[in-house]
């Protein structure tokens, strides 16, 4: 956790910086004149999603809304004085997904571990109040945007890829205990547990991105081209994220 606050405290002085560059920017009439050069923007973008889980094994029941966040920070490179320009930088995403079932090493009639990791649907009688799988990635994002020219709002579009590395990931579970034990008064007895470093999640991912919005606010998309587990190593070896959200850029 204080890694990842780290993180996201280092892309927001990243981005401070940016924005005084930016002011600066401003100042120079080539650059705001929307006749000529095109202003740089777009530096730091943070936004909330979703994530639509697809292909998911049979008995995984993904919640409505799996909530998820990123935070990018990036290079705006104008393409001479047109209304294009390219951008590249670093990311940090978190994604969720919120299920009926837990992730978890399997094991053989002899309580060996398989090599496989499968994930194991929760029995209607056992009740939960939390059950998540939780992915950490930093990312690389490139974008190729477009934008009209203006001083203040203007509408952009972009289209771009990524690639991350999964830095950390955990399951947590909250609720009775699976195996059906009971207190001295006969109640379920309930525990809290979090597991890290799960085996067999792919360390790599890449995928296409996708905005669009006008002035500060944009709709995301992202979809994922790489499936969460590794091949051959679950039965949900196929599965992968939809992203979708809503998405700000201050400058």
């Amino acid at each position: 956790m204080k890694k990842s606050l780290f993180i996201l405290v280092l892309l927001f002085g990243f981005g401070l910086v940016l924005t005084a560059q930016t002011e600066v920017e401003e100042i120079n009439p080539d650059t705001i004149n929307g006749k000529q050069k095109m202003r740089h923007e777009d530096y730091l973008i943070s936004d909330i999603f979703s994530d639509i889980w697809q292909q998911t094994p049979v008995g995984l029941k993904p919640a409505s809304v799996n909530r998820g966040f990123n935070a990018s920070i990036l290079m705006d490179n104008p393409l001479g004085k047109s209304n294009f320009s390219v951008a590249f930088g670093v990311g940090l995403s978190f994604h969720n997904l919120y299920s009926n079932s837990i992730l978890k090493r399997e094991l053989d009639t002899l309580n060996r571990y398989t090599g496989n990791t499968e994930f194991i649907e929760i029995e209607d009688k056992y009740n939960f109040q939390k059950n998540k799988l939780t992915l950490m990635y930093i990312d690389i994002p490139v974008e190729f945007r477009f934008r009209t020219k203006s001083v203040t709002d203007n509408f952009k579009f972009a289209i771009g890829f990524k690639a991350g590395y999964n830095v950390k990931n955990y399951t947590k579970y909250a609720g009775d205990q699976l195996d059906g034990t009971l207190n001295q008064d006969g109640t379920a007895a309930t525990i809290k547990t979090k597991d890290f470093n799960i085996q067999n999640i792919e360390r790599i991912r890449y995928g296409i991105t996708a905005r669009i919005g006008y002035g500060k606010y944009n709709l995301t998309a992202y979809y994922a081209l790489t499936p969460l587990m590794t091949k051959g190593k679950s039965k949900g070896d196929e599965m992968f994220p939809i992203s979708v959200g809503i998405a700000f850029s201050p400058f």
